[in-house]
């Protein structure tokens, strides 16, 4: 729909989402920068964390591996084909 030049577009959740961030390329320096960022803010949120608030983390994040290793979506290297195998160790 154009109204006085401006096309007017259905907003949706999806396009929301698809239009809302930049895609990085894969092995560009910015997408490396993006990840150490996300490493440093990750890391800084773990440090502040008190020894209780660390175990609750712990027991949390073992009870999701256990679950989703229940439910067969953990991929474990035995079912890994060798290029598979490759790429996960290269990464």
């Amino acid at each position: 729909m154009l109204i006085l030049g401006i096309q007017l577009v259905r907003l949706t959740w999806k396009t929301i989402k698809r239009n809302s961030r930049k895609r990085l390329k894969q092995n560009s320096i910015a997408h490396k920068r993006h990840g150490v960022k996300v490493n440093a803010r990750k890391h800084k949120f773990l440090n502040k964390m008190t020894p209780e608030q660390k175990e609750m983390k712990i027991s949390k994040d073992r009870e999701y591996y256990q679950r989703k290793k229940a439910k067969n979506k953990v991929e474990t290297a035995s079912d890994m084909t060798e290029r598979e195998k490759r790429k996960q160790r290269r990464s």
